[in-house]
């Protein structure tokens, strides 16, 4: 799947599994993450796989490792999570 992630440290683990300066944890566990969340087909196969939390600002969290997790919009017409983020909270 062709996906535009604004966050460039995100964009670099998804596409090459790798990011020195985070702890190797956090780049593998959102390297796996990612990959099931751009599979996912619909909203119901991210459950499947992961616990998800409402944000304050309407985002959605999945958790990577410790504080870290992968924020996102589901776009309901794709059928797709959009603008994924690797944050730490």
């Amino acid at each position: 799947m062709n996906m535009d992630i604004p966050d460039p440290r995100l964009a670099r683990i998804f596409t090459t599994a790798a990011c020195p300066e985070l702890p190797l944890p956090v780049v593998r566990n959102a390297h796996r993450l990612m990959r099931l969340l751009t599979a996912a087909a619909s909203w119901s196969d991210i459950g499947v796989f992961t616990k998800v939390a409402l944000l304050k600002d309407g985002r959605f969290a999945a958790p990577v490792h410790g504080r870290w997790a992968i924020s996102f919009e589901w776009d309901d017409e794709l059928d797709r999570i959009v603008n994924p983020s690797l944050e730490r909270f």
